[in-house]
Parts: structure tokens; sequence; C-alpha cells
């Protein structure tokens, strides 16, 4: 994983992706900049493998195993960067979408692998922003695979308008890192 992280150039990428309004009415059919930035990164990485395997020959399994690697450093990137949205509308969730599908469908190439490992890890993390409040706080008892900041963010967008559910969002969120703390 050490490989795959000194690879991309993560603070970039979340950086761009902070610079997203996700709060639009409507979706463009466009996918986001930073989108672009990390498959570059991807593709810059085929071209150093590849140029690897000219001298030394890389295993099948070495090779999975890095592309599974990278494929988990970023897919963690990208809740990372979806959790620190200030405000998003329907519109944003669905250009969340939007951008993590042209994602995969050109990192599948690349990497050559199908199923993309981790890409449940974005798309439950994005299709939580569309539950009712009751099946939320379900998802969040259930879903401890997400750190705490992951959670605050999402409960802070998908509660923007509601402060009352978003404290005992908040506070379910904390009484589940308790629980896990003992």
């Amino acid at each position: 994983m050490a490989v795959g992280a000194q690879a991309f150039d993560l603070r970039q990428i979340l950086l761009s992706m902070s610079k997203i309004n996700w709060e639009v009415k409507e979706v463009m059919s466009q996918h986001n900049t930073y989108i672009d930035l990390i498959l570059r990164e991807v593709q810059i990485f085929t071209l150093r493998l590849e140029e690897v395997a000219v001298k030394v020959p890389v295993v099948a399994e070495v090779s999975h195993s890095l592309w599974e690697s990278i494929s988990h450093i970023i897919t963690h990137t990208l809740v990372q960067g979806f959790s620190e949205a200030k405000k998003c509308s329907n519109g944003g969730r669905a250009l969340m979408q939007l951008d993590f599908i042209q994602f995969l469908t050109k990192f599948e190439k690349m990497a050559g692998l199908r199923p993309v490992p981790h890409r449940e890890y974005v798309e439950n993390y994005v299709k939580a922003f569309y539950l009712p409040e009751g099946e939320l706080e379900k998802w969040i008892k259930e879903h401890t695979e997400y750190s705490s900041k992951h959670l605050f963010g999402l409960v802070s967008c998908a509660c923007q308008n509601n402060k009352k559910t978003r404290q005992r969002l908040l506070q379910v969120i904390e009484e589940v890192e308790r629980q896990a703390e003992r």
C-alpha cells in the first residue's frame, strides 16, 4: 500500500475536491476535473509499472496486489473528499455519483480489475446521503468501516436543513465511537 500512496498526490486531489461546489441545482453531464487529475496520476503509475516490468518481470499476483492497493487508496481519498463538503444538494450527490462512475469506467480499463475493489466503500457512502433520517441512523450504526470524521461530514450535509436531526445523529456517531473504544 505504501508504494501506491507514494505514487499519488493525495493532498492535491483533496484540495481539488474541496473547491467543488456540491450545492448545484442540476447535474451537468461533465464530471469534475479532480477525476481527470486522479486518472492522469493512474496513467503515470501505469507507465512507471510498465517500465519496471520491462526490466524486472512483475508477477500477476504482485500486479493485482498493487492495483488493489491503489484502488483502496483512491476510494478512501474520494470518501475523504466527499466528507469534507460543507454543503451538498441532491444535484451535488448526483455529481458525486457521476464523478465516481467516470473514475470507475476508466480505472477498470487501466487496472484490468473488474469489479474495482473497494468500490462499495464509495457507493455506500454516497447512497447514504439519500437515506431518510431513521434509516440514516441505522446505517451509521451498521457501517463502522467509516471514520467518525466521514460520518460527521455525511450527517452535516445530509441534515444541513434540520439542526435537531443533525445534532441527534452526531450524538449517535459519538455513541457508536464510544462503544467501539470499549
